[in-house]
């Protein structure tokens, strides 16, 4: 939001270059478009003239609150507003363009944000490339990285000087969407146009190829944004440690630790919590353990995801008796357990035949106020199944369902799956 503010201020400094014009329309006919059943000609005439008194007196923020109610308020549409000031202030329609561009942005509405830049386009305008980046940003920030790609050729083919920002999003929206080569090929861009790139777009290309698995690349651009004397952040470090990690390359992830320190990096719960996860995959307890030990001497005490992590390896290693005891000792030091924990810590228990412990567990959790889900149910259900015990099974099934809980597919193929495997065909059928 800050980084919007910022360039909205810009808006006023900047007036891109005309086009050729398409004929207006009448403003009549334009008043007929944008006027409904609760909004007379007078008003939004009245409207329009106080927002073209507004930017002549380049009294912005009051302009943009104006814009942003009048969208709000459904009165206009704004295209059909765009329509509606571009003929009565023709000379300000570039100033009013912009800022409208930048008000739906940053109001989130990307569909009429689209709608608009095409109307600006086919009238032969151009946004500034500051309400661009905002435009950008909004459609990154809504998930539209496909229009955000689309926008940014659009840019470059247009003739435009990109800046940093600009290509930061592109960058951004093709590691989102998965398409490396792509982002690549920004990347690329970047470089060929003189630009430098920032460690933002490294932190991108690297967390996507770490996501991929893809380490070597990860290295590559690593040791290339060394050379270029950008300094790794944390979220650099971060990010490579925990892509080692899930790599099973624990040595690397060690080895890159011990270079933040070097750096004068801190580590915080991400990076402990990332190599944490990394040995307990492992069955590396035992270093697990010191590696905590480490995180406290450090001021970084265990959350609620770092004990998740401890379930979930010491039921790799078979450790059950081990798990309970670390799940009181979270409960001693108010470490309070959500889904996601009791999920991981039941699922153990119920693997190893706890299932007992299991439901002792959940119902004291629940008296402490959690409010089991789907997963939860689910691996109660999973784990009366693997016992063999049907009936206890439904039994959770409908306690389930009157805790408002509906039981989905995952909850009916433990159950199918058992019936199947006792042979009560018929049964699994129904």
């Amino acid at each position: 939001m800050a980084t919007q503010l910022r360039l909205v201020r810009k808006l006023l400094h900047y007036v891109p270059p005309h086009r050729h014009r398409k004929n207006p329309l009448s403003f009549a006919s334009c008043l007929s478009l944008c006027t409904d059943s609760s909004t007379t000609h007078k008003e939004l005439e009245e409207q329009v003239r106080k927002l073209r008194i507004l930017l002549q007196e380049a009294c912005t923020s009051t302009a943009e609150n104006l814009i942003k109610t009048l969208i709000l308020s459904k009165k206009s549409s704004p295209n059909d507003l765009f329509i509606l000031f571009s003929v009565s202030s023709p000379s300000l329609k570039p100033i009013f363009s912009d800022m409208l561009l930048s008000v739906l942005s940053s109001s989130k509405m990307p569909v009429e944000a689209l709608q608009l830049y095409s109307s600006v386009r086919n009238d032969g305008g151009f946004p500034s490339l500051n309400s661009l980046n905002v435009f950008l940003e909004c459609l990154v920030n809504c998930n539209r990285f496909d229009k955000t790609l689309e926008l940014f050729d659009d840019i470059v083919v247009s003739g435009f000087r990109a800046d940093k920002f600009t290509y930061g999003k592109a960058v951004q929206a093709a590691v989102k969407m998965g398409d490396f080569k792509r982002a690549r090929e920004v990347f690329d861009l970047i470089k060929k146009r003189g630009v430098k790139p920032t460690v933002f777009m490294y932190n991108l290309l690297i967390g996507g190829l770490c996501k991929e698995k893809k380490m070597r690349d990860a290295e590559k651009l690593f040791d290339e944004m060394c050379k270029r004397n950008l300094l790794p952040t944390r979220v650099t470090y971060n990010t490579l440690i925990d892509g080692y990690c899930k790599a099973a390359e624990l040595d690397k992830a060690f080895g890159l630790k011990e270079r933040m320190k070097i750096d004068n990096v801190e580590a915080n719960f991400v990076t402990f919590n990332s190599l944490l996860s990394g040995l307990c995959k492992a069955k590396r307890i035992k270093e697990a353990k010191r590696v905590r030990k480490e995180m406290e001497a450090n001021g970084i005490m265990p959350d609620r995801f770092t004990y998740s992590i401890f379930f979930d390896g010491l039921s790799r290693s078979g450790d059950v008796e081990g798990m309970i005891a670390l799940y009181e000792e979270a409960i001693g030091i108010g470490v309070g357990i959500n889904n996601y924990n009791c999920s991981v810590l039941l699922n153990a228990l119920c693997k190893h035949g706890k299932i007992e412990k299991a439901e002792e567990i959940l119902g004291k959790e629940m008296e402490n106020g959690l409010v089991p889900n789907d997963v939860v149910f689910n691996t109660i259900v999973n784990g009366y199944c693997r016992m063999g015990d049907i009936n206890r099974a439904i039994f959770t099934i409908e306690r389930m369902e009157n805790h408002g809980v509906r039981p989905d597919c995952i909850t009916f193929n433990s159950l199918i799956n058992k019936f199947c495997e006792i042979r009560k065909m018929d049964t699994a059928e129904k």
